[in-house]
């Protein structure tokens, strides 16, 4: 369904005023949570809201600096949520990089993070390469050729500067996220053939029986999963696979390039902007109708949104969220 912008901008905000207090932050939450519907993501921002909600007033402690040098920082998030934490961090993100040319932050402490892409954007529209991942477990996807789930599904993004809308990437390394086991449960849907697997180690289709998935891209993709489970786990001051028994031990890093460190940014943006011409302009494969730019569909279709002032909305989310709104509203 459609919904007007302002109409669940609003709804959004006077949830989030039941559990906090801080305008800035809440603009920032709904900031995310809109661009997760603008962009056509499968997950729900609105989802993610009420579930945020429901817990009730959080206790946000601060980050502190575990490891604080020009171009290396370790951000100990102090178990409030990655995704706020960001909010502080990335102002200070963008001047670290400006400053040395690069930064690489490692987070640990910050349960799971949360809109890498939308993140990964933002960087990239102040004109800084953006390589951001989490570890996505506790455990939850198998070795290559394996029947028993060790990592998480790791999801990695990327943003790169264009003289005009940057190049977002934004997966799992496993063949699909771990949620959408939870959505194919809500919506009756079966699962893909030999992708995921139950609790004996064999595949299934039944979201019901599902546990576990294999990594994307075959014995490749597994070994890319198996890089970030240890940079987003030991390397960063968290867990790496059996040892993570919680959220608590789950962790992530980003880094960041500065273009003009390097050299002339305009030199370089012409060099992607020539790349982003190029890969459109490849006839398409025997099956395929065009040859995309990666995430250039879900940037389009947030900008024609933006401009028309509705969003599109699965029904079912959407009812679901008033039905929960007005019931937690009301009180």
């Amino acid at each position: 369904m459609k919904v007007k912008l302002d109409e669940a901008h609003q709804k959004l905000k006077d949830l989030y005023n039941l559990v906090l207090d801080d305008e800035a932050l809440i603009d920032w939450l709904i900031e995310l949570n809109l661009d997760y519907e603008l962009t056509g993501n499968r997950f729900s921002g609105f989802d993610e809201a009420l579930k945020f909600v429901k817990k009730g007033k959080p206790t946000l402690t601060p980050f502190t600096l575990d490891v604080d040098k020009p171009a290396i920082k370790s951000i100990n998030c102090n178990d409030t949520p990655a995704f706020i934490v960001m909010k502080d961090v990335f102002p200070q993100a963008v001047t670290w990089a400006k400053e040395q040319g690069e930064v690489f932050i490692g987070f640990h402490h910050g349960g799971y993070h949360e809109a890498l892409g939308i993140i990964a954007r933002k960087f990239a529209e102040l004109d800084l390469i953006c390589i951001y991942s989490s570890n996505g477990g506790p455990q939850g996807v198998v070795p290559f050729g394996g029947s028993k789930d060790i990592m998480g599904t790791n999801p990695i993004a990327y943003g790169i500067p264009t003289s005009g809308t940057p190049i977002i990437f934004d997966a799992a390394t496993a063949e699909y996220a771990y949620g959408t086991i939870k959505i194919a449960k809500e919506r009756g849907e079966t699962l893909p053939e030999k992708t995921y697997l139950d609790k004996d180690g064999r595949y299934t289709t039944n979201p019901n029986e599902a546990i576990a998935l294999i990594p994307f891209g075959g014995y490749k993709g597994y070994a890319i999963n198996l890089l970030l489970e240890v940079m987003t786990g030991a390397l960063v001051g968290g867990k790496s696979g059996l040892l993570q028994s919680d959220e608590a031990g789950l962790g992530g890093f980003m880094i960041l390039i500065d273009p003009a460190a390097l050299g002339n940014l305009e030199a370089f943006k012409k060099q992607t902007d020539k790349l982003v011409a190029d890969i459109s302009e490849v006839p398409p494969a025997e099956g395929f109708s065009e040859v995309r730019v990666p995430g250039y569909k879900s940037q389009d279709r947030r900008a024609r949104q933006l401009e028309s002032g509705f969003i599109e909305v699965n029904d079912k989310v959407y009812e679901n969220f008033v039905k929960e709104y007005t019931a937690l509203t009301s009180h």
